[in-house]
């Protein structure tokens, strides 16, 4: 590696305004391994013994590969720093360009091989981004001060390769959902692929003439992508004298999260939006068993009332017509629950307050020769979400440890109240 920079505020004679500014670059190149005892065969002792001599087996469950390479990195970064009007502003800017090529996947294998996983090298993705913070004095009145300041960073992650015969590396899954969320030739990573409607060339739901409900597309698509278009921040700090207040808040913006707990709470008919219908198709069933009428007669006979999907039936001639058959609205739910996963992605955008903290700084003078400095200070974190998308979970939960775009029963953010006390000696 090899990085460098520049101060050419040294270079300005007149520092009124620009008080202070540096270029800075670098450049890298690095190899990063796997676990260890994946290159070889490795042996262990079984349980049990045969006539007094101890059973051998191989202990491997990942196949091993002698010709493994290391996942090579290379990057490069430009950035800038200056301080404005006596340092009352600053700018910090930054972009990065990552490239890393062989990648170390393990794919699944027969376990009839005696193996259930195999380690290759596949594939090319590639990470850039900017990233700039700002932040600034803006208000300075004798003992009174606000200090703010903001951060925006960008990041594209796109999978420009994997192996050859492979456009799609699974990374997370749900199978009782049909969804899952991985790594896709030509998109950003993480991108969640699962069925959605079928759609007709304008764009509209097409409903099945025979039972009112909407068709499913069967080809498996990209219905959403986890990661983020853009993140952010920004903070408020208020001073005066030996007291201080202080707020911090995150933003993000723009992924995509398929929500397991709003599928179930659709198909079990809890959600607020399973309530359309709901009125209609019981009052309607309840005249049709009075009349001793089928459904199919109640039907045709132009009485049947209830949930009727947006959408579409297909003439058989190149037309269209809008869809006018009433269902119930349990069926169509559990319907779309079942076979439909793009009907709970959700925009899983949010601004949230992060940290709240009131604080104060005892004088010196009070603390005696043997206590340099005292803060007391009370601190709220995750005290409450400004704004969200998505409706009734917290937007920072998962579904596991990976965080990629899947979301089922998880608990919120802990919000925590507390007393810091801050001694120096």
């Amino acid at each position: 590696s090899v990085s460098g920079s520049l101060v050419f505020s040294e270079f300005i004679k007149n520092k009124k305004f620009i008080n202070y500014g540096k270029i800075r670059a670098s450049w890298a190149k690095v190899g990063s391994d796997t676990d260890p005892y994946l290159l070889a065969l490795n042996y262990t002792t079984g349980k049990y013994s045969y006539s007094g001599y101890t059973i051998g087996m191989i202990a491997n469950s990942t196949q091993p590969n002698k010709d493994l390479k290391p996942t090579m990195t290379g990057s490069y970064e430009v950035g800038l720093e200056m301080k404005f009007l006596n340092g009352r502003l600053g700018l910090d800017a930054t972009y990065y360009n990552q490239n890393s090529k062989d990648q170390i996947l393990s794919l699944a294998s027969t376990t009839t091989s005696g193996y259930a996983y195999r380690l290759i090298n596949a594939g090319e993705i590639q990470n850039q981004g900017v990233e700039i913070a700002l932040n600034a004095r803006a208000l300075q009145i004798k003992d009174f001060a606000w200090d703010l300041g903001v951060n925006f960073s960008k990041n594209t992650n796109k999978v420009k390769s994997l192996i050859d015969g492979m456009d799609y590396f699974e990374l997370a899954k749900a199978t009782w959902c049909g969804v899952s969320v991985g790594a896709k030739v030509g998109e950003n990573y993480g991108a969640i692929r699962g069925h959605d409607f079928l759609y007709n060339d304008k764009g509209q739901v097409v409903v099945d003439a025979a039972t009112g409900l909407p068709k499913v597309d069967q080809e498996i698509k990209t219905i959403g992508n986890s990661t983020w278009d853009w993140t952010g921040g920004f903070y408020s700090t208020f001073s005066y004298k030996n007291f201080r207040l202080s707020a911090s808040f995150d933003v993000k913006v723009g992924a995509d999260i398929y929500s397991m707990s709003m599928r179930s709470a659709y198909e079990t008919g809890k959600a607020k939006g399973t309530l359309a219908g709901r009125e209609e198709w019981y009052s309607s069933e309840e005249a049709r068993k009075a009349s001793g009428m089928e459904l199919a007669e109640w039907r045709a006979a132009g009485n049947c009332k209830g949930f009727v999907v947006d959408g579409v039936i297909d003439n058989g001639d190149g037309t269209y017509r809008k869809n006018d058959i009433a269902v119930n609205p349990e069926d169509y739910w559990k319907h779309v629950a079942k076979g439909v996963q793009s009907a709970f992605v959700y925009d899983n955008s949010y601004v949230k307050c992060r940290e709240i903290t009131f604080g104060y700084t005892f004088p010196e003078s009070i603390l005696g020769k043997y206590v340099k400095g005292l803060t007391v200070s009370f601190v709220a974190r995750n005290p409450f979400i400004v704004w969200k998308n998505i409706p009734n979970i917290d937007p920072d939960s998962s579904y596991n440890t990976s965080g990629l775009g899947l979301e089922y029963g998880s608990l919120p953010s802990r919000k925590s109240y507390g007393l810091n006390v801050n001694v120096k000696f």
